[in-house]
């Protein structure tokens, strides 16, 4: 399993988003500790070993 890091931001940018929205965000990102690439994750490109993956209307970008 592996250990999630925030951005200090991170708590300012939840506030301003739906709490539904909020909730699956929450979920997908403890589900990345223990699958951090899943099969619909994207490389970014011109960014070595960064990775963004959907969640609703969001991105998640790590």
């Amino acid at each position: 399993m592996y250990k999630i890091n925030y951005d200090c931001d991170l708590e300012k940018i939840m506030a301003k988003i739906p709490k539904r929205d909020q909730d699956s965000i929450v979920i997908k990102i403890k589900s990345l500790s223990k699958d951090p690439r899943p099969h619909e994750v994207k490389k970014l490109k011109g960014v070595e070993d960064s990775y963004r993956v959907r969640c609703g209307k969001y991105r998640i970008i790590y």
